[in-house]
């Protein structure tokens, strides 16, 4: 991975030129040559075992029946309404409430402390007791049934409700953490589903609710610029529509299984996508706050619009291993931080490392796939290399007008790089652009040393 690694390096070295203040006199960029250090291969991963896990013993949970770690739902429940994090200090980097009664948008709301792109915070999370606190479409499901995202009760996208909704077969839940975060919801299982536990699946992979039947699931999360709210994944359910994805011709030598893990994996790239525009768009509020120059937001406009047109390359490509697919509603209601320093820590974790790494695993991916994909991934690497660039810009701007943030950027640096999320566990496609986890592993070290540490220095030291 050299060459994508040495590019990126080249061209982002090459924006903070100008960003530094070595405009060339006609306001022409300098051309600037960057070598690069050389790439160091790394010692080859631990072996990865098969081993099965072992199943959890069998559950008697009133409202649901956990036989052998496979979670069916058998009808309505009381659940608890207890959210068993904790509660918030006070002396956290952002506070988004203060005491309980400050969270009133759904029942059950807590204000706790976490931490996540924007650093340490205070922030509102709800639970549920019973199915009629959710939305239509959603029932509530218990935190002692399965692992949620904050231990509690949450109310979830269900197809199925109880047994009776799924003829012969149970109602099954479905826990799934990608990698970037955990989502939980309803399907009825089939008799030919791939798997019924964790059980039945790799060392690393889930069983979990996919297209129609529950089937095993790695991480599946690419790096990238993804919409978070107060620590929280936001990212759009797929559903049935025509209008979003691009039509793209495919090889018919593809088989249904090289299919399958596609469509599978190119859903999730394509909605991570989708979250990016709300995320640029809460960037372009946070720089109108903080007095930004004109070229850093007419960058972060263009930026969203890059994502709405990756969202729909990649909605095709999904579409084209399957049926026609497209993202269904996405709720991201609180307000962005505008204090320099939130902004600083989110622009660094999002931007400077999500998307320097993002670009790079692009690159990386085009230069495998069959040629229709490669090209939309070649055009994907490409804008993000351009996104990245405008975050490193952005933090130059940031540290030269506010310089007493220089060690709390170091510091931001250094939590955001030991952070790096796993590389995904799917198994490999590599002519749908789906590498090895070994392989993707090393391109983000690689990129971290020789790319990200390497700029962060510059910008920050």
């Amino acid at each position: 991975m050299k060459r994508p690694i040495a590019e990126l390096r080249a061209t982002l070295f090459a924006a903070l030129a100008v960003g530094c203040g070595t405009t060339a006199k006609d306001d022409t960029p300098p051309t600037v040559v960057v070598e690069p250090e050389p790439v160091v291969p790394l010692p080859a991963p631990a072996p990865v075992t098969t081993s099965k896990k072992p199943a959890p013993p069998t559950s008697k949970l009133v409202g649901y029946q956990n036989v052998d770690g496979a979670v069916n739902r058998l009808g309505p429940a009381t659940c608890s309404a207890e959210i068993p994090q904790p509660q918030c200090r006070g002396d956290e980097s952002h506070q988004r409430c203060s005491k309980d009664s400050d969270c009133t948008e759904h029942p059950h709301g807590r204000c706790a402390s976490g931490v996540g792109q924007i650093g340490t915070y205070c922030g509102c999370l709800y639970s549920c007791t019973k199915d009629a606190e959710c939305g239509e479409g959603e029932v509530c499901v218990c935190g002692d049934a399965i692992t949620t995202p904050h231990g509690g009760s949450v109310c979830a996208k269900a197809a199925c409700s109880r047994a009776a909704d799924c003829g012969d077969q149970p109602c099954g839940v479905s826990s799934y953490h990608n990698g970037c975060g955990r989502q939980v919801k309803l399907q009825c299982r089939q008799s030919d589903d791939a798997c019924k536990s964790a059980a039945e699946c790799g060392e690393r992979e889930q069983c979990v609710a996919a297209e129609g039947n529950f089937a095993c699931r790695g991480r599946t999360c690419v790096v990238g610029r993804p919409l978070r709210v107060e620590g929280e994944l936001r990212a759009a359910p797929p559903t049935s529509r025509a209008d979003w994805g691009r039509p793209v011709a495919w090889d018919t030598s593809l088989t249904d299984d090289e299919r399958r893990r596609g469509r599978a994996h190119y859903l999730m790239v394509a909605a991570l996508e989708h979250g990016s525009v709300g995320s640029f768009a809460r960037f372009t509020l946070q720089l109108l706050a903080l007095g930004a120059p004109a070229h850093l937001l007419a960058e972060t406009q263009r930026a969203a619009l890059d994502e709405v047109h990756h969202a729909q390359l990649m909605y095709g490509v999904a579409s084209a291993l399957g049926a026609d697919v497209g993202p269904g509603p996405v709720r991201a209601t609180a307000p962005p931080p505008t204090e320099p320093t939130a902004v600083l820590e989110a622009l660094i974790e999002e931007g400077c490392v999500g998307e320097s790494l993002g670009a790079v695993e692009a690159a990386a991916a085009a230069s495998h796939a069959l040629p229709p994909l490669g090209q939309a991934l070649r055009e994907v690497a490409d804008d993000e290399t351009r996104h990245a660039a405008l975050a490193w810009n952005s933090l130059d701007w940031m540290l030269r007008v506010w310089p007493g943030l220089k060690p709390h950027a170091e510091a931001t640096f250094a939590r955001a790089l030991a952070a790096v999320p796993p590389a995904p566990t799917t198994e490999p496609v590599p002519r749908l652009g789906i590498l090895p986890e070994a392989e993707l592993s090393a391109i983000r070290q690689q990129a971290v040393e020789h790319v990200v540490r390497p700029l962060a220095r510059h910008v920050v030291g």
